[in-house]
């Protein structure tokens, strides 16, 4: 996530669409290749790796602090890993 700030960040001239475009493509595989090694793993475990994509998504879409984290997965269509 480090190495993706720069891109990402809310200063950058990244479009919405781009940057979740990146999510898809690179960081979401990671993450779920990550929770199916993890599957026997405690849920406090997987939700760690739930509150990082949640940040990173908050991230991509320059999301306030308001918006509850539920509802912008609802508007970009990304399941939750818990589902």
């Amino acid at each position: 996530m480090n190495t993706l700030y720069p891109i990402v960040n809310i200063k950058s001239t990244l479009q919405i669409k781009s940057s979740i475009l990146l999510y898809t493509s690179k960081i979401r595989p990671l993450i779920t290749y990550i929770c199916s090694i993890w599957a026997l793993a405690s849920s406090i475990k997987i939700n760690k790796i739930q509150i990082l994509q949640y940040k990173f998504l908050r991230i991509c879409l320059k999301a306030p602090w308001f918006v509850k984290n539920r509802q912008i997965h609802n508007d970009i269509e990304i399941p939750l890993l818990q589902d």
